[in-house]
């Protein structure tokens, strides 16, 4: 598997969700169909999309397909039959939200592989305190 993590740049309000009582950064899945993976790809990152609204209703804000006229149609997803580009919220999305929508996917992700559910731990409060995690400028 191969996943590739951007994130949009899309306003907040279009890129966060409040789900059981938590704010989490909504994902947007992109498949490139200039390959030969693409249906392989696009299968797989449906039936992601399915499950994770079934737990995390309105975490995804769905699937877009992309050929050569909206992008570059491929987005590496050319080197497996498993590959993701995930929009992780946007611009203005917090590192907590972030991190619950990355739980919220890897758990769907240990659901689908091993029919297991669980917690993952939270990233220790004290990397997210860190200048590593801070919101950079790079302009």
């Amino acid at each position: 598997m191969f996943i590739d993590i951007h994130r949009d740049s899309q306003p907040k309000k279009v890129t966060t969700a409040d789900i059981h009582q938590k704010r989490y950064a909504k994902l947007f899945f992109v498949v490139g169909k200039e390959h030969k993976n693409y249906e392989k790809n696009r299968k797989f990152v449906e039936e992601l999309h399915h499950d994770l609204e079934k737990k995390y209703s309105g975490l995804s804000r769905g699937v877009v397909v992309k050929g050569e006229f909206d992008g570059d149609g491929v987005y590496n997803q050319d080197l497996t039959e498993h590959a993701l580009l995930i929009e992780f919220g946007g611009v203005d999305n917090n590192l907590t939200e972030l991190y619950n929508s990355a739980e919220a996917l890897a758990d769907d992700f240990l659901v689908n592989t091993t029919g297991e559910s669980r917690r993952f731990n939270r990233f220790p409060k004290q990397l997210i305190e860190t200048n590593h995690f801070q919101k950079r400028n790079y302009s």
